[in-house]
């Protein structure tokens, strides 16, 4: 299971030698997949992938500053996956909001409960209107 950030390191932030690479990218959360799978002799047809997330966690910011991490992390992802013959059998991406994944290692089952957030549209300042008043 891998939590992506973004779809790849910066290239302002490169990795120091003595670090890790901790997954937070798809390219690199890819490489340490197929780390394993070589120590495990495993090839990509004997895993099932189920891809969550993607979605716009802040959508009033995000849509005046014109970006899209989740659609981007989506597609970085379905690259990846596609580059090393990874079928998804199991997709619930994109959208707005945030999701609560409930993932039961031993079965493989997973549960998404997704809480999503509405598109707020940009306020404008309202306009003055002069007060009528009713006499009688």
């Amino acid at each position: 299971m891998s939590h992506i950030m973004l779809p790849e390191r910066p290239a302002n932030k490169i990795q120091p030698p003595d670090m890790p690479t901790n997954g937070m990218y798809a390219d690199e959360a890819m490489e340490l997949l197929l780390a394993e799978m070589k120590q495990a002799d495993t090839n990509p047809k004997q895993y099932q992938v189920k891809l969550f997330g993607g979605g716009d966690m802040f959508p009033s910011q995000n849509k005046r500053k014109g970006i899209d991490i989740g659609l981007k992390n989506i597609e970085a992802v379905r690259a990846q996956l596609k580059k090393y013959g990874f079928n998804s059998q199991a997709e619930h991406v994109g959208g707005s909001g945030h999701r609560y994944i409930i993932f039961d290692v031993w079965s493989g089952h997973v549960w998404v409960r997704h809480h999503h957030l509405p598109q707020i549209e940009e306020t404008k300042p309202l306009k003055k209107k002069k007060a009528v008043v009713h006499q009688e």
